[in-house]
């Protein structure tokens, strides 16, 4: 009698673990924890079964279509021989319908039926998912934390060897289809128990936080969904915060009030200066400031002013005003956690203003008549730069004939009330007319005001 040789490959999409084949599959995985069919790329050809174990304790069972009493020869695909035609190698002493315990791979079994010879071919490809999380690795820094993660095999050596993939047979040169391997771990997602930690959305088996590192305590899981459905999961301790964060905030007095530094147009010396912590997980704080010239020209005074405190003491500081003169400073906020020895530093830089005087304020003409209007020789400040700067000042106001009629001497004039057209000492008023005055005033940084502009006539004028 005649030999008739089918060749059929099963075709089934099978979602859920445990779900009966098709009553057409005549080979059978009936432990198998997870199944699909293949993806060969040639059109029209019938696709083969994959089954998946979850562990090495697996078993594949052949029968002829009709269940007739059949006989079995099992060949195992061999990827390294050549012509890929002879890649289906027999396996030695398995005869029988059933192969159990086997390696991953394709398998390929000739069923004939004792009664008249007739044969059926059947294939499959068996994988053996195994992979375990061993542990995390954990490196716990100063600026970042990293928290890699070790699997048995190891992740590249699934990528690399494709331990879940499977051959194209239906190619010429069959090629390989490395889907599950490719995509093994990338369902994955990682989980702080603190909420406070954020976790970069890029995460991948290596995760990274850095910019800053974790300013909390918290532990560290993983959880991978692999395409077969199965949960992998690892995770750390409690990992204690080791970084720091220092940031601050920098205020100026301001006609008594409190305004934020980086508001202000212009900074007149001396600068009256508030320093506010609002550092991170630190116990420590310390604050430099640095005249940045004298550091540029790596003079030994260039810190200026320097400070220290427990950060659970206070955390504001008031830099001495007289050492914020006209300049560039670098103020430095430095952050410590003494436990874990880490250090963070923040530091912006302020400019002083030099000294100036505006010869522009200074009036030539006032009215001292009691309407409530010019009534006094002052300063008219068009804006607050214009005088600025100034450490002290004089003003003598004399007569034609040289008589000292007014003086005032201070250290700011913009605190100068004016001269209200009275003789010095007495409620008598001056007379009307031409007077003479001479204005001294010397700045933060040395530069004086006086002679030419800061000397000239102003006329008193009482009619109204």
């Amino acid at each position: 009698m005649k030999k008739r040789v089918l060749n059929i490959g099963t075709f089934l999409v099978l979602i859920l673990i445990g779900v009966a084949l098709s009553s057409k599959a005549q080979i059978y995985a009936p432990e198998r924890n997870w199944s699909d069919t293949t993806r060969y790329t040639k059109l029209g050809v019938k696709q083969d079964s994959i089954f998946v174990f979850f562990s090495s304790s697996n078993k594949l069972r052949a029968q002829f279509s009709d269940g007739s009493k059949s006989t079995y020869v099992w060949k195992k695909y061999d990827e390294t021989t050549y012509p890929v035609s002879a890649r289906f190698k027999l396996v030695a002493g398995a005869t029988d319908s059933v192969l159990t315990n086997i390696a991953r791979g394709g398998y390929r079994v000739w069923v004939t039926r004792q009664s008249d010879d007739s044969t059926q071919v059947y294939t499959c490809w068996l994988m053996v998912d195994e992979v375990l999380l061993d542990t995390i690795n954990v490196f716990n820094g100063c600026d970042y934390l990293e928290l890699k993660t070790i699997t048995s095999p190891t992740a590249l050596g699934i990528n690399n060897n494709n331990l879940f993939s499977y051959w194209d047979i239906t190619s010429p040169g069959h090629t390989k289809i490395p889907n599950f391997s490719r995509d093994y771990f990338k369902n994955l997602t990682w989980q702080a128990s603190s909420p406070e930690v954020s976790i970069p959305i890029d995460a991948s088996l290596i995760l990274t936080i850095s910019n800053p590192a974790p300013l909390f305590d918290s532990k560290y899981s993983i959880q991978i969904q692999n395409p077969f459905g199965r949960i992998l999961t690892s995770e750390t301790n409690i990992l204690p915060s080791r970084t720091t964060v220092a940031t601050f905030k920098v205020y100026a007095e301001i006609d008594g009030v409190w305004v934020d530094e980086s508001s202000l147009s212009s900074r007149e010396a001396p600068l009256k200066l508030k320093l506010e912590s609002q550092a991170q997980n630190a116990d420590s704080i310390y604050w430099r400031i640095i005249d940045a010239e004298k550091f540029l020209n790596n003079q030994r005074d260039s810190i200026v002013w320097l400070d220290s405190s427990l950060f659970s003491d206070r955390i504001e500081s008031y830099p001495t005003p007289t050492k914020m003169l006209p300049g560039t400073y670098t103020i430095l906020h430095i952050a410590e956690k003494t436990i874990s020895g880490c250090r963070d530093t923040m530091k912006i830089t302020v400019k002083v203003d030099s000294s100036k005087f505006n010869v522009g304020t200074i009036p030539n003409v006032f009215s001292p008549n009691g309407d409530k209007q010019n009534q006094y020789f002052k300063f008219i400040l068009n804006d607050s730069t214009d005088i600025s700067s100034v450490k002290s000042f004089k003003i003598a106001i004399l007569s034609r004939q040289g008589q000292l009629i007014y003086e005032y001497s201070g250290k700011n004039p913009k605190e100068w009330e004016g001269w209200d057209g009275k003789i010095k000492g007495t409620s008598k008023d001056a007379p009307e007319g031409i007077f003479y005055y001479i204005i001294e005033a010397v700045g933060w940084d040395g530069r004086k005001f006086q002679r030419g502009k800061f000397r000239g006539f102003l006329y008193l004028y009482r009619g109204k």
